[in-house]
């Protein structure tokens, strides 16, 4: 999002309206096929895990309604199909609104309101709550991850603007040196904490280390970002980590069903890692397949309703 409305060009009052909606049907557009995939198969796991009749399928359909549509962080309740895109949902409700600042106030808003508003909510939460776990409580006028996600893409958009001005700074190899070791380190203590202190007492320690991270990482100036960035495809990553979080929700279903005997918890997380991986592979390799039949077959039309055009 903020590299988005970074990018754009001159800003239009008269069109922001519609500048707005056209960024906001991008964004869907580049999940759908993926969330499709992750649909189907959530289903089809709920359908065999549970034995739904065609009477308790129908009932479930039309409850799922709204979760479906990412809208039930609003507060409209049913059904979670897929299981864990609470996050998606709050995301998509807070995106226009934080995209409209930064297209008519950017540098105010990026260096001033996205940090203040970042620390009142994360502090808000802390307080609060003793930790980030409020996806879905309800807090009175939307749930908790509403707020949860505002915080999270404010705290985006002030990572991003410090990243762009390293970017554009000519720093020493001392410099990048520095940063690198900041990346990298901090991510390794990240992975630490997460171990040795899985609780919620320490979410707001992760979310400004986990700033750091990603303010070094896009910066252009980590030797180790650039390392990896040099063998690795990221496109293919990106792909494959969209197609890990949407799909990985219901596999503990099927290990309760078909591996209800098994209580080592070692096995059951291998178990599980491996079936999420085997199921991300099924999404990548088959989202990818319908992308090649429709552009073998002339970019027919119904194409562009789940892709979007390729730039030249």
């Amino acid at each position: 999002m903020s590299r988005s409305a970074f990018r754009a060009g001159p800003c239009s009052q008269s069109e922001l309206g519609r500048e707005t909606v056209k960024f906001m049907l991008r964004k869907i557009k580049n999940i759908l096929p993926w969330y499709l995939f992750a649909w189907i198969s959530s289903y089809i796991i709920l359908c065999a895990y549970y034995g739904f009749d065609l009477r308790t399928q129908a009932k479930m359909l039309g409850e799922s309604l709204f979760p479906t549509l990412l809208v039930y962080m609003a507060g409209f309740d049913g059904f979670e199909v897929v299981g864990a895109v609470w996050y998606l949902s709050a995301m998509y409700l807070c995106m226009p609104v934080i995209y409209v600042f930064l297209r008519t106030k950017k540098d105010l808003f990026v260096w001033v309101a996205a940090p203040l508003l970042t620390l009142f909510l994360y502090g808000y939460i802390h307080k609060a709550y003793g930790g980030f776990g409020i996806g879905t409580i309800w807090i009175g006028f939307c749930y908790g991850g509403v707020i949860f996600a505002a915080a999270g893409l404010l705290c985006g958009c002030f990572c991003f603007g410090v990243s762009e001005w390293l970017r554009r700074q000519r720093l020493t190899k001392f410099s990048c040196i520095l940063i690198s070791f900041l990346d990298m380190g901090t991510f390794i203590v990240c992975l630490i904490l997460m171990q040795i202190r899985p609780d919620g007492a320490i979410n707001a320690t992760m979310a400004f280390l986990f700033a750091v991270v990603v303010t070094a990482s896009f910066s252009g100036k980590s030797y180790t970002t650039n390392f990896f960035n040099r063998f690795c495809n990221s496109a293919l990553i990106r792909k494959f980590s969209i197609a890990v979080y949407l799909c990985h929700g219901r596999v503990a279903l099927i290990l309760t069903k078909y591996f209800p005997d098994i209580e080592s918890y070692e096995v059951r997380l291998s178990l599980y890692l491996v079936a999420s991986f085997l199921l991300s592979v099924l999404c990548v390799v088959i989202v990818e397949l319908v992308r090649s039949c429709c552009r073998e077959r002339g970019r027919m039309a119904f194409y562009y309703l789940f892709f979007e055009k390729e730039k030249r």
